[in-house]
């Protein structure tokens, strides 16, 4: 499996928040990092993948109600690609994960 530490369970009141932390994890501790906000809550499970092209795209069906699904990788917040997107659109409802 691409995943790669147990998930970490923060409370976050902003999207930009998200993002930030994003970036931090991924400094600190390597890989790709994505949140996931948890369903009628303030809480953001940030799990870790061990490259961007490992993170599945059914993260961006996931996020989309709440904030734009990005990616923290080396310090840096970077979108799915086109194909990810084009794929998860395709796909329909549902995912890879």
């Amino acid at each position: 499996m691409a995943q790669q530490k147990r998930p970490i369970i923060e409370t976050i009141h902003d999207n930009a928040q998200i993002y930030k932390r994003q970036k931090e994890l991924s400094l600190k501790d390597g890989g790709a990092w994505v949140g996931d906000r948890l369903p009628f809550s303030k809480d953001v499970m940030f799990l870790q993948y061990k490259s961007p092209s490992k993170v599945p795209d059914s993260f961006i069906e996931s996020c989309v109600p709440f904030y734009k699904p990005m990616i923290g990788y080396k310090g840096e917040i970077i979108e799915f690609t086109k194909a990810a997107r084009i794929r998860e659109q395709n796909r329909g409802i549902g995912g890879d994960r």
